[in-house]
């Protein structure tokens, strides 16, 4: 698995490539959570992401709820998932995470 993190602002902005399964899941969760303290939203880009199984689902979803903990009333979209491929996101629909977390096209507008 590929991940590069920036911080701008209480903005984290994630760019994830490779795989996101078993193997790299807790270095995931480690290096996100890591400069999750204190940041009001997390930008996941998956434009490179080739696949994702069950535990990468379980390390999204637990930084959505990491941050959803901490979510201040009317402060908008907590976590949103950028361009994921085809074969991501259609893990990511077929397991309901679209009706949780947005997906966002990687050309639609910020």
């Amino acid at each position: 698995m590929e991940l590069d993190i920036a911080v701008v602002g209480g903005r984290v902005i994630a760019h994830v490539g490779g795989e996101l399964d078993v193997e790299s899941a807790p270095r995931f969760r480690r290096e996100l959570d890591a400069v999750l303290e204190g940041a009001e939203s997390l930008e996941l880009h998956l434009e490179t992401l080739t696949f994702l199984d069950s535990s990468g689902l379980g390390a999204i979803l637990g930084r959505y709820r990491r941050l959803s903990a901490r979510r201040r009333p009317g402060s908008g979209a907590v976590m949103t998932l950028w361009g994921a491929r085809p074969q991501v996101e259609a893990v990511l629909r077929l397991s309901g995470v679209d009706g949780i977390i947005p997906l966002r096209s990687a050309g639609a507008r910020r």
